[in-house]
């Protein structure tokens, strides 16, 4: 993995972002953490100790000290409503840090080119500043990532299209 000036990891040329789930996953089982996947929990209760009793479909009972739930899919609701009988409140999910296509083809030719310094704004208010690289498609890296994730409700109502301001600074 590359640590961009940013702080934010992007997979190397050649490793996709297969690279930044192995290297977090490896990361995560060196400090002890388990995890666990294609293990859909079927509810989750707080003990009165601290930490969870989670039950799964396959009606495996599990204790843990933290539960992070990642749900989407078909498995969103389920997530959503065990959220919920936490107390927590539950938004509509939307994707965010995502690339940006476009068919301007003064960027779509540059494509390889990495600016280290840019500031971004969309039509919404949105702001972001950082690296920015020109893919075959559009544009990506950190500071794309960042914007898309503080408007991607806003992106998300839009139907993705929106303007979008690039300074080369």
């Amino acid at each position: 993995l590359v640590l961009g000036d940013q702080g934010a990891f992007q997979p190397p040329e050649h490793g996709g972002i297969t690279a930044i789930s192995k290297t977090l996953i490896s990361l995560l089982h060196e400090r002890g953490i388990t995890i666990m996947t294609g293990a859909p929990v079927r509810s989750a209760d707080a003990k009165s100790t601290g930490g969870f009793w989670l039950t799964l479909d396959n009606e495996e009972t599990l204790e843990c000290d933290r539960l992070i739930m990642a749900g989407g899919g078909l498995l969103a609701n389920r997530c959503q409503a065990i959220s919920s009988a936490f107390g927590h409140t539950v938004v509509r999910p939307v994707p965010s840090i995502f690339d940006l296509h476009t068919r301007d083809e003064r960027i779509l030719k540059a494509h390889g080119v990495c600016m280290e310094h840019t500031r971004l704004a969309d039509d919404s208010g949105a702001v972001a500043s950082g690296c920015v690289t020109l893919e075959p498609w559009g544009l990506g890296g950190p500071a794309i990532g960042e914007l898309t994730a503080r408007a991607a409700e806003s992106m998300c109502d839009r139907s993705y299209a929106f303007r979008l301001r690039v300074d080369w600074i």
